[in-house]
């Protein structure tokens, strides 16, 4: 990518603003929000999976298959489901978390 003074400018003008930061700041809370939900779910269900070797045989399958999914592929549907507003991106973070910490206990 070639330096660009305009492209520089730009930059400067929305740091200089506040816009930047702006954007930064409510990036950062769904971000904090999505990791929270989904890190407390997938907690919960990991315990819930270790402690009822009955919920184990019946959830563990259905793990599995939702782990296969491509996780690019959620996102679509999760945009259809909730809007392009916050909730969504929260949604995205908290499903995405909660994958990756329920796959460690599958």
């Amino acid at each position: 990518m070639k330096f660009s003074p305009a492209l520089l400018a730009r930059q400067v003008l929305l740091v200089a603003l506040g816009e930047l930061l702006t954007h930064t700041w409510v990036t950062a809370q769904e971000a904090v929000a999505g990791f929270l939900i989904g890190s407390t779910l997938g907690s919960l269900c990991g315990l819930l999976l270790w402690l009822s070797p009955g919920f184990a045989s019946v959830v563990r399958p259905v793990m599995i298959a939702i782990n296969a999914v491509p996780k690019i592929a959620l996102a679509p549907l999760i945009i259809v489901w909730f809007g392009i507003g916050m909730e969504a991106k929260i949604a995205i973070a908290a499903i995405l978390t909660f994958i990756e910490s329920k796959a460690r206990w599958a």
